[in-house]
């Protein structure tokens, strides 16, 4: 299991909020998902086969920019 925190742009309310968790959720893999629309940032518990690019792809394919991705490691 890896913690993976991701900086996002272009969320502006809870609405956005959602489609990004909801968007996170679809992916094999995704364990957790807390995603905050006052830090702008998604905080992910996945397991080792997911990679960045596809949460990268998924936030994405919402709409959303993200700017940067943090693997903190176990």
């Amino acid at each position: 299991m890896k913690k993976i925190t991701i900086e996002i742009e272009g969320m502006s309310c809870m609405g956005c909020v959602r489609n990004v968790e909801t968007s996170l959720k679809e992916l094999n893999g995704v364990k957790k998902v807390e995603v905050s629309l006052e830090d702008k940032k998604a905080v992910l518990e996945v397991s080792e086969e997911v990679s960045l690019e596809d949460l990268k792809s998924k936030i994405e394919e919402a709409g959303y920019n993200p700017v940067k991705i943090i693997q903190n490691g176990n």
